[in-house]
């Protein structure tokens, strides 16, 4: 997920400071590699809405921005899954317990990370998280460097 938001940052930076033209035929499509092989033909069909075989900035803009919803919801999917996985005893709350495991299978916990749980997960210390804190830890504790 960091990945592509930072691909549609990059891309987005690129588009706004004139690396990447403002309206890409086939051609400059395919040499700003703005898609994965693959897929490109798909992709350019995607993004030219108006079918006149021009991609804008604007069009790849929309098409970025209709992507990242389908996958923040697809996101969310996930993290209701993963809670309810780590909340073993189904009561929507995860005990400190439950916490630790998840923790413990989850992510490397250097001190940078323990002070992030500590600070911007779990703010009233109880060791315990509700479905909101977890979102927050599973949206946000990939960014802690390592």
């Amino acid at each position: 997920m960091i990945l592509i938001i930072a691909c549609v940052f990059i891309l987005s930076f690129c588009i706004g400071n004139g690396q990447i033209p403002d309206r890409l035929n086939w051609e400059d499509f395919q040499k700003y590699q703005i898609c994965n092989r693959v897929i490109i033909k798909e992709c350019f069909k995607d993004m030219d809405a108006n079918g006149d075989k021009i991609v804008t900035a604007q069009e790849m803009r929309k098409y970025w921005d209709k992507n990242n919803e389908r996958i923040a919801k697809m996101d969310e999917e996930r993290y209701e899954t993963e809670f309810k996985n780590a909340d073993k005893n189904h009561d929507g709350i995860l005990s400190a317990i439950e916490v630790q495991q998840f923790l413990d299978e989850t992510y490397n916990r250097t001190p940078a990370f323990n002070n992030f749980f500590k600070s911007q997960v779990d703010k009233n210390g109880d060791g315990q998280l509700n479905k909101d804190e977890f979102i927050y830890l599973r949206k946000h504790g990939d960014e802690i460097p390592l």
